[in-house]
C-alpha cells in the first residue's frame, strides 16, 4: 500500500473520478506527471492527517498535538487492506479512522487551509489576528466561495458556510500556520498543492477565481 498523506490535493484524487475532470492530471500537483507513473493505481491509499507537527530537521519532526488520522480507498469502499492497516495504527497509538469518502475529506481539510497558510505567510501572523481584523477575514470568505464554486460543480459541497468553518478555526485559539513556520525556517512552501491546485481546478472548470489567483501569486513571491 502506498499511503499519501501530503497537504493540498494529491496526485491521485480525480483518479476515475467522473465528470469532466476525470483522470486529468494537475500540473501544479504533479508536474510531468511523475508520481502517477511511478506510484501504481491500484496501491493507493487515501488519507488525511489532522495533526499539528513541525520539521525540525530531516527525518525529524516534532507532533505538537495529533487528532486524527483518516484512511479511505480513493472509490470509497471499505477493504480488508485499510481495515488492516487502521488497526495497526490503533495498536501503534494512532488514532486512524476508516472513512467511506476520503476525497471528501481531502477537499474539507484544503478548504479550511487554503486561505489561512498563505495569508498567514503573507503577513507573518497567526490566525488570530488574522481572522480578528474584518478585512482580512473578508477575504478569507472569498477565497473559500471560490473554492466552493469548484466543490458544487465536483459534486464536493461542504456542509456549512464559510463563516461557519472560519468559526471552527478561532476556537481553536491563535496558532501558527504549516505555512508560515515553513517561511520562517527558510524552507519551501507548500503552494503549488493547495492554493495552486485551486486555482488550477477553477480554471478547468472556467470557473473565475481572482482572489485565489492574486493571494497565489503574492505569495509565489515570497517562496525561497
Amino acid at each position: 500500500m502506498i499511503v499519501s498523506g501530503t497537504n493540498g490535493i494529491p496526485w491521485w484524487f480525480f483518479h476515475d473520478f467522473g465528470g469532466i475532470l476525470a483522470n486529468q492530471p494537475l500540473q501544479s500537483v504533479d508536474p510531468g506527471e511523475s508520481q502517477e507513473h511511478a506510484f501504481p493505481r491500484e496501491r493507493i491509499v487515501g488519507s488525511v492527517v489532522h495533526a499539528s507537527v513541525r520539521v525540525l530537521a530531516p527525518a525529524h519532526v516534532h507532533v505538537v498535538a495529533a487528532d486524527r488520522l483518516l484512511l479511505g480507498e480513493p472509490g470509497g469502499e471499505v477493504t480488508g487492506r485499510v481495515q488492516e492497516l487502521a488497526t495497526g495504527l490503533r495498536e501503534g497509538g494512532i488514532n486512524a479512522e476508516i472513512s467511506r469518502r476520503i476525497r471528501h475529506d481531502v477537499w474539507a481539510k484544503l478548504w479550511g487551509n487554503m486561505n489561512m497558510n498563505p495569508l498567514s505567510a503573507l503577513t507573518r501572523c497567526g490566525t488570530s489576528r488574522i481572522l480578528g481584523d474584518a478585512d482580512v477575514r473578508e477575504l478569507c470568505v472569498r477565497m473559500m466561495e471560490e473554492m466552493q464554486q469548484c466543490g458544487r460543480r465536483l459534486d464536493l459541497q461542504m456542509s456549512m458556510t464559510p463563516a461557519e468553518r472560519i468559526a471552527v478555526t478561532q476556537r481553536l485559539g491563535d496558532f501558527k500556520t504549516s505555512m508560515l513556520a515553513d517561511l520562517e525556517a527558510g524552507r519551501a512552501l507548500e503552494l503549488a498543492p493547495q492554493l495552486g491546485a485551486v486555482a488550477e481546478i477553477a480554471q478547468a472548470l472556467d470557473i473565475p477565481a481572482p482572489f485565489v489567483r492574486s493571494i497565489l501569486g503574492l505569495t509565489r513571491l515570497l517562496s525561497p
